[in-house]
């Protein structure tokens, strides 16, 4: 199951900075929030297979707007 909330750091070669993700699988909600950046908006379940889900990322609020997909 996908259900919880997952929260952490991200790291790279340039920054880092926190991300919680507030899984409902059976809702089909997956809220994504950037406390660091202020900013945040959802996932959309691309596919799941095993333990394994590809989502891609809408965010909705805040200054960093971006779209990318995440496995």
């Amino acid at each position: 199951m996908i259900d919880g909330t997952w929260s952490g750091t991200i790291s790279n070669d340039y920054t880092s900075y926190e991300m919680i993700l507030e899984c409902d699988y059976s809702q089909n909600s997956y809220i994504v929030n950037y406390p660091t950046y202020g900013c945040g908006g959802y996932f959309s379940l691309l596919s799941k297979k095993g333990n394994q889900a590809t989502f891609r990322e809408n965010t909705t609020y805040g200054t960093l707007l971006v779209l990318m997909e995440i496995k």
